[in-house]
């Protein structure tokens, strides 16, 4: 289960750093008119999405400050309402949770290293 769990986590772990890519030098005005952007942002976050629900219910459980729930319900509306996509609050999502995210993934993988 552990290495599955490192897996995923690094696979999560990439697809923030992708979309800290897509969106590096862009301020909000700029994404809300960028439509490539905003397709391949959309792309990863249902990448990540589909990930956590992969990562173990007792391992999330542990991470209270992560909204697993608005994860996968943002995967949802991406996916099967594409046409009401809130891009503004992809944006904030980008800008506020995505950090917290990363960093999460980052200190399990040092935990996961300090213990190798």
């Amino acid at each position: 289960m552990e290495k599955a769990t490192s897996t995923y986590i690094k696979q999560i772990l990439d697809a923030i750093i992708l979309l800290e890519s897509y969106v590096s030098g862009l301020n909000q005005e700029d994404f809300l008119e960028d439509g490539k952007t905003q397709d391949a942002v959309a792309m990863r976050l249902q990448f990540i999405a589909e990930l956590t629900k992969k990562l173990p219910e007792d391992w999330r459980s542990r991470h209270p400050e992560i909204s697993w729930v608005e994860i996968v319900g943002m995967r949802n509306q991406i996916a099967h309402k594409y046409l009401e996509i809130d891009w503004e609050r992809i944006w904030l999502t980008l800008r506020d949770d995505l950090p917290v995210l990363k960093d999460v993934m980052l200190l399990y993988l040092k935990h996961v290293e300090d213990e190798a």
